[in-house]
């Protein structure tokens, strides 16, 4: 935000797409530390390449900094492009050991990520023998497991049921994180972030009071939303 000093900024960034077709056309965008920002837009507009674009990713043009020692979590919209380990376990263990954590603390820490999110007694589990929803919430013990500064949330409602999207929007509640939550659902944005960015081929527009944006019509038509 403006005045604050920020956790993650993107300054000038761009990115294209091997066959021309541009994605992300000079976006800036700043995030504090704890701040819950919605990143909204048509299908097609960046945002899933812009969050790329903010875990590093992606070789984009321009820059991403952030604050030193902050790390960046990312979960995808599909919790089967992330998970890829062969029990429930060990998906959430891999970051922590990666990191060089100790064995068996990266397990005590894994079994508390997985209270945490309502997934004790599955760790022996594959994870595709998870439902969906269980899936997503894995994929969040597996992020915050990383102990991140920042959440990247993409489309984290997608392919939900409402009482699956109202089940997630709860956990996502409990956070003691900030995250930047690309998303079409309007409400759910609403209801879990104080400010919202627009994006509109792979430019920022529109920035303000989620709950003012997505009540505004014309904004939402321009969008294509």
């Amino acid at each position: 935000m403006p005045g604050e000093s920020a956790l993650i900024a993107a300054e000038g960034v761009g990115y294209t797409f091997p066959d021309g077709v541009v994605a992300l056309d000079t976006v800036d965008l700043r995030v504090a530390a704890g701040e819950r920002v919605a990143l909204i837009g048509a299908n097609g507009a960046g945002k899933s390449t812009l969050l790329l674009a903010l875990a590093e990713l992606l070789p984009v043009a321009g820059k991403v900094s952030r604050d030193p020692g902050c790390r960046v979590a990312i979960v995808f919209q599909d919790p089967d492009d992330q998970l890829f380990m062969p029990s429930v376990i060990d998906e959430v263990a891999f970051a922590p050991l990666n990191r060089g954590v100790a064995k068996e603390e990266a397990r005590d820490r894994s079994l508390a990520a997985l209270e945490r999110f309502d997934l004790g007694g599955l760790e022996d589990r594959h994870p595709s023998a998870l439902s969906l929803g269980q899936r997503k919430r894995l994929c969040l013990a597996v992020a915050m497991a990383m102990e991140p500064g920042l959440l990247l949330l993409d489309e984290p409602f997608a392919g939900l049921d409402p009482a699956g999207c109202r089940d997630l929007a709860g956990w996502l509640r409990s956070l003691d994180t900030g995250f930047v939550l690309a998303t079409h659902n309007l409400p759910l944005a609403a209801e879990l972030t104080a400010r919202c960015v627009t994006l509109a081929g792979g430019r920022v527009g529109a920035e303000g009071p989620t709950a003012e944006i997505v009540a505004d019509a014309t904004t939402l038509r321009a969008l294509g939303l």
